[in-house]
Protein backbone atom coordinates (compact mmCIF):
# COMPACT_ATOMS: atom_id res chain seq x y z
CA UNK A 1 0.00 0.00 0.00
CA UNK A 2 2.89 2.36 0.82
CA UNK A 3 4.43 1.80 -2.60
CA UNK A 4 1.07 2.45 -4.29
CA UNK A 5 0.63 5.73 -2.43
CA UNK A 6 4.20 6.75 -3.18
CA UNK A 7 3.73 5.97 -6.88
CA UNK A 8 0.52 7.99 -6.96
CA UNK A 9 2.17 10.97 -5.26
CA UNK A 10 5.13 10.84 -7.63
CA UNK A 11 2.93 10.61 -10.72
CA UNK A 12 0.80 13.52 -9.51
CA UNK A 13 3.89 15.63 -8.87
CA UNK A 14 5.29 14.84 -12.31
CA UNK A 15 1.94 15.71 -13.95
CA UNK A 16 1.80 19.04 -12.13
CA UNK A 17 5.41 19.78 -13.07
CA UNK A 18 4.86 19.02 -16.76
CA UNK A 19 1.59 20.97 -16.83
CA UNK A 20 3.26 24.04 -15.29
CA UNK A 21 6.13 23.79 -17.74
CA UNK A 22 3.83 23.60 -20.78
CA UNK A 23 1.14 25.97 -19.45
CA UNK A 24 2.75 28.12 -16.73
CA UNK A 25 0.46 30.12 -14.41
CA UNK A 26 0.13 33.83 -15.09
CA UNK A 27 -0.28 36.40 -12.33
CA UNK A 28 -1.43 39.97 -12.77
CA UNK A 29 -4.22 42.53 -12.69
CA UNK A 30 -7.27 41.42 -14.65
CA UNK A 31 -7.88 44.28 -17.16
CA UNK A 32 -11.68 44.40 -16.84
CA UNK A 33 -13.49 45.78 -13.79
CA UNK A 34 -15.77 43.25 -12.11
CA UNK A 35 -19.34 44.33 -11.17
CA UNK A 36 -20.43 43.73 -7.58
CA UNK A 37 -23.91 42.46 -6.73
CA UNK A 38 -25.61 42.53 -3.32
CA UNK A 39 -26.80 39.47 -1.41
CA UNK A 40 -28.99 39.07 1.70
CA UNK A 41 -30.56 42.53 1.47
CA UNK A 42 -33.02 43.21 4.33
CA UNK A 43 -36.59 43.01 2.90
CA UNK A 44 -37.56 46.53 4.03
CA UNK A 45 -34.46 48.19 2.53
CA UNK A 46 -33.23 48.80 -1.01
CA UNK A 47 -29.97 50.00 -2.56
CA UNK A 48 -29.77 53.67 -3.46
CA UNK A 49 -27.60 54.17 -6.54
CA UNK A 50 -25.06 51.69 -7.87
CA UNK A 51 -22.31 49.68 -6.20
CA UNK A 52 -18.85 50.44 -7.56
CA UNK A 53 -17.12 47.69 -9.52
CA UNK A 54 -13.73 46.35 -8.38
CA UNK A 55 -10.36 45.36 -9.82
CA UNK A 56 -8.88 41.94 -9.03
CA UNK A 57 -5.36 40.52 -9.08
CA UNK A 58 -5.43 36.87 -10.02
CA UNK A 59 -3.42 33.80 -10.90
CA UNK A 60 -4.64 31.57 -13.75
CA UNK A 61 -3.13 29.20 -16.36
CA UNK A 62 -1.87 31.04 -19.41
CA UNK A 63 -4.22 29.27 -21.82
CA UNK A 64 -7.21 30.25 -19.65
CA UNK A 65 -6.28 33.89 -19.11
CA UNK A 66 -7.28 35.20 -22.56
CA UNK A 67 -10.71 33.57 -22.30
CA UNK A 68 -11.62 35.25 -19.01
CA UNK A 69 -14.28 37.95 -18.84
CA UNK A 70 -16.16 39.80 -16.13
CA UNK A 71 -18.62 36.89 -16.12
CA UNK A 72 -15.77 34.61 -15.02
CA UNK A 73 -15.95 36.12 -11.53
CA UNK A 74 -18.59 36.29 -8.84
CA UNK A 75 -18.22 39.49 -6.78
CA UNK A 76 -20.69 40.17 -3.97
CA UNK A 77 -21.31 42.08 -0.76
CA UNK A 78 -23.27 40.60 2.13
CA UNK A 79 -25.83 43.16 3.36
CA UNK A 80 -27.54 40.99 5.99
CA UNK A 81 -26.31 43.30 8.79
CA UNK A 82 -26.45 46.60 6.89
CA UNK A 83 -28.82 49.34 8.04
CA UNK A 84 -30.33 52.42 6.43
CA UNK A 85 -27.71 54.92 5.36
CA UNK A 86 -24.12 54.57 4.15
CA UNK A 87 -22.25 51.35 4.96
CA UNK A 88 -18.72 50.15 4.07
CA UNK A 89 -18.96 46.45 3.17
CA UNK A 90 -16.20 43.95 2.35
CA UNK A 91 -16.22 42.58 -1.20
CA UNK A 92 -15.98 38.82 -1.71
CA UNK A 93 -14.71 37.69 -5.14
CA UNK A 94 -14.19 34.17 -6.42
CA UNK A 95 -13.40 32.71 -9.80
CA UNK A 96 -16.12 30.57 -11.33
CA UNK A 97 -13.36 28.31 -12.68
CA UNK A 98 -11.45 26.47 -9.93
CA UNK A 99 -8.19 27.12 -11.81
CA UNK A 100 -8.54 30.86 -11.18
CA UNK A 101 -7.31 32.14 -7.80
CA UNK A 102 -8.14 35.66 -6.62
CA UNK A 103 -5.14 37.15 -4.81
CA UNK A 104 -6.34 40.70 -4.15
CA UNK A 105 -9.46 42.85 -4.52
CA UNK A 106 -9.17 46.63 -5.04
CA UNK A 107 -10.90 48.25 -3.26
CA UNK A 108 -11.44 45.58 -0.63
CA UNK A 109 -14.52 47.45 0.67
CA UNK A 110 -17.18 49.45 -1.16
CA UNK A 111 -19.71 52.04 -0.06
CA UNK A 112 -23.34 50.88 -0.15
CA UNK A 113 -26.22 53.29 0.40
CA UNK A 114 -29.48 51.84 1.67
CA UNK A 115 -32.87 53.50 1.90
CA UNK A 116 -36.34 52.39 2.97
CA UNK A 117 -38.02 50.24 0.30
CA UNK A 118 -41.13 51.99 -1.02
CA UNK A 119 -43.91 50.82 -3.32
CA UNK A 120 -46.15 53.16 -5.27
CA UNK A 121 -48.88 52.67 -7.89
CA UNK A 122 -48.46 54.94 -10.93
CA UNK A 123 -50.24 55.42 -14.24
CA UNK A 124 -48.94 54.14 -17.58
CA UNK A 125 -48.55 56.67 -20.39
CA UNK A 126 -47.88 56.09 -24.08
CA UNK A 127 -45.34 58.39 -25.71
CA UNK A 128 -45.88 58.33 -29.48
CA UNK A 129 -42.59 59.03 -31.25
CA UNK A 130 -42.85 60.33 -34.83
CA UNK A 131 -45.96 60.16 -36.97
CA UNK A 132 -46.93 57.35 -39.36
CA UNK A 133 -45.84 57.57 -43.02
CA UNK A 134 -47.56 60.14 -45.27
CA UNK A 135 -51.12 59.12 -46.00
CA UNK A 136 -51.70 57.51 -42.59
CA UNK A 137 -52.85 58.77 -39.22
CA UNK A 138 -53.30 57.24 -35.77
CA UNK A 139 -56.09 57.13 -33.22
CA UNK A 140 -55.85 57.28 -29.43
CA UNK A 141 -53.69 54.44 -28.04
CA UNK A 142 -54.97 51.83 -25.59
CA UNK A 143 -52.61 50.44 -22.95
CA UNK A 144 -52.86 47.35 -20.74
CA UNK A 145 -52.39 47.51 -17.78
CA UNK A 146 -53.28 51.16 -17.22
CA UNK A 147 -51.42 51.18 -13.88
CA UNK A 148 -48.25 49.51 -12.55
CA UNK A 149 -46.23 49.42 -9.34
CA UNK A 150 -42.87 51.13 -8.98
CA UNK A 151 -40.63 50.06 -6.11
CA UNK A 152 -37.19 50.98 -4.89
CA UNK A 153 -35.49 53.39 -2.49
CA UNK A 154 -37.93 55.88 -1.01
CA UNK A 155 -35.86 58.85 -2.19
CA UNK A 156 -36.08 57.72 -5.82
CA UNK A 157 -39.62 56.34 -5.91
CA UNK A 158 -40.96 59.68 -4.67
CA UNK A 159 -39.57 61.28 -7.86
CA UNK A 160 -41.41 58.95 -10.23
CA UNK A 161 -44.64 60.32 -11.67
CA UNK A 162 -45.49 57.95 -14.52
CA UNK A 163 -44.33 54.80 -16.35
CA UNK A 164 -43.87 55.53 -20.06
CA UNK A 165 -44.01 53.23 -23.09
CA UNK A 166 -42.16 54.80 -26.03
CA UNK A 167 -43.82 53.81 -29.33
CA UNK A 168 -42.33 54.75 -32.71
CA UNK A 169 -44.90 54.97 -35.53
CA UNK A 170 -42.56 56.08 -38.33
CA UNK A 171 -42.91 52.78 -40.28
CA UNK A 172 -46.43 51.79 -39.19
CA UNK A 173 -49.07 51.32 -41.88
CA UNK A 174 -51.29 48.93 -39.92
CA UNK A 175 -52.54 48.88 -36.36
CA UNK A 176 -49.73 48.45 -33.83
CA UNK A 177 -50.33 46.00 -30.96
CA UNK A 178 -47.32 44.70 -29.06
CA UNK A 179 -45.51 44.73 -25.73
CA UNK A 180 -43.24 47.67 -24.88
CA UNK A 181 -40.87 48.18 -21.93
CA UNK A 182 -41.94 50.73 -19.33
CA UNK A 183 -39.58 53.51 -18.28
CA UNK A 184 -40.12 55.32 -14.93
CA UNK A 185 -40.06 59.09 -15.47
CA UNK A 186 -40.71 62.33 -13.67
CA UNK A 187 -43.52 64.71 -14.59
CA UNK A 188 -40.98 66.71 -16.65
CA UNK A 189 -39.88 63.67 -18.64
CA UNK A 190 -36.63 62.70 -16.90
CA UNK A 191 -35.79 58.99 -16.57
CA UNK A 192 -35.28 57.68 -13.03
CA UNK A 193 -32.68 54.92 -12.69
CA UNK A 194 -32.39 52.66 -9.66
CA UNK A 195 -36.08 51.72 -9.36
CA UNK A 196 -38.06 48.78 -10.70
CA UNK A 197 -41.41 48.64 -12.46
CA UNK A 198 -43.77 45.67 -12.00
CA UNK A 199 -44.77 44.50 -14.52
CA UNK A 200 -41.87 45.67 -16.66
CA UNK A 201 -43.86 45.77 -19.93
CA UNK A 202 -47.28 46.86 -21.11
CA UNK A 203 -49.28 45.95 -24.23
CA UNK A 204 -49.98 49.03 -26.35
CA UNK A 205 -52.48 49.13 -29.20
CA UNK A 206 -52.43 52.09 -31.60
CA UNK A 207 -54.98 52.00 -34.47
CA UNK A 208 -53.43 53.18 -37.76
CA UNK A 209 -55.86 54.39 -40.44
CA UNK A 210 -55.31 55.41 -44.05
CA UNK A 211 -55.82 59.13 -44.26
CA UNK A 212 -55.47 59.89 -47.97
CA UNK A 213 -55.71 58.13 -51.32
CA UNK A 214 -53.24 57.87 -54.18
CA UNK A 215 -53.86 58.30 -57.90
CA UNK A 216 -51.77 58.56 -61.09
CA UNK A 217 -53.16 61.34 -63.29
CA UNK A 218 -52.17 62.40 -66.85
CA UNK A 219 -50.80 65.90 -67.44
CA UNK A 220 -52.55 68.18 -69.93
CA UNK A 221 -50.66 71.31 -71.06
CA UNK A 222 -52.72 74.49 -71.15
CA UNK A 223 -51.59 76.67 -74.08
CA UNK A 224 -52.56 80.33 -74.49
CA UNK A 225 -51.79 83.04 -76.99
CA UNK A 226 -51.22 83.03 -80.78
CA UNK A 227 -47.86 82.20 -82.39
CA UNK A 228 -46.12 84.61 -84.76
CA UNK A 229 -47.73 85.16 -88.19
CA UNK A 230 -47.25 82.13 -90.42
CA UNK A 231 -46.97 79.68 -87.48
CA UNK A 232 -49.48 77.60 -85.64
CA UNK A 233 -49.48 75.08 -82.78
CA UNK A 234 -49.34 71.63 -84.35
CA UNK A 235 -49.15 69.70 -81.08
CA UNK A 236 -47.64 69.55 -77.61
CA UNK A 237 -45.62 66.92 -75.79
CA UNK A 238 -45.35 66.67 -71.98
CA UNK A 239 -42.65 64.95 -69.94
CA UNK A 240 -43.40 63.27 -67.65
CA UNK A 241 -46.79 62.33 -69.07
CA UNK A 242 -48.32 61.68 -65.60
CA UNK A 243 -47.75 62.32 -61.91
CA UNK A 244 -48.71 60.61 -58.67
CA UNK A 245 -51.09 62.57 -56.51
CA UNK A 246 -52.08 62.00 -52.88
CA UNK A 247 -55.00 63.55 -51.07
CA UNK A 248 -58.42 62.88 -49.54
CA UNK A 249 -60.42 60.43 -51.65
CA UNK A 250 -63.42 62.74 -52.02
CA UNK A 251 -61.13 65.41 -53.47
CA UNK A 252 -59.20 63.11 -55.81
CA UNK A 253 -62.20 61.27 -57.24
CA UNK A 254 -63.58 64.05 -59.51
CA UNK A 255 -60.13 65.00 -60.84
CA UNK A 256 -59.47 63.40 -64.22
CA UNK A 257 -56.32 65.23 -65.39
CA UNK A 258 -53.70 67.63 -64.13
CA UNK A 259 -53.36 70.89 -66.06
CA UNK A 260 -50.12 72.83 -66.27
CA UNK A 261 -49.93 76.51 -65.66
CA UNK A 262 -50.68 78.38 -68.90
CA UNK A 263 -47.87 78.14 -71.48
CA UNK A 264 -47.81 81.39 -73.48
CA UNK A 265 -46.81 80.88 -77.15
CA UNK A 266 -47.46 84.48 -78.20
Amino acid sequence: LGLVLLAFALSTSIWIFITNEQNPPRTGIFPIRVPVHPVNVTPDLDILGQIDSVVVRITAPSDLWDNLSEASFDASVDLSRAQRGDTEVKVQVRGRDARVRVLEVVPSQVLVRLDVLKRQVISVKVNLQQAPPPGFSYQDPVVDPPQVTVLGPEGLVSLVDVAVADVNLSDSRTTVKQSFPLVPRTARGYDIAGVRVEPQNAVVEVPIVRQISYATLPILPEIKGTPAPGYWVSGARVEPISLGVVGPQDVLQPIGVLKTEPVDVS
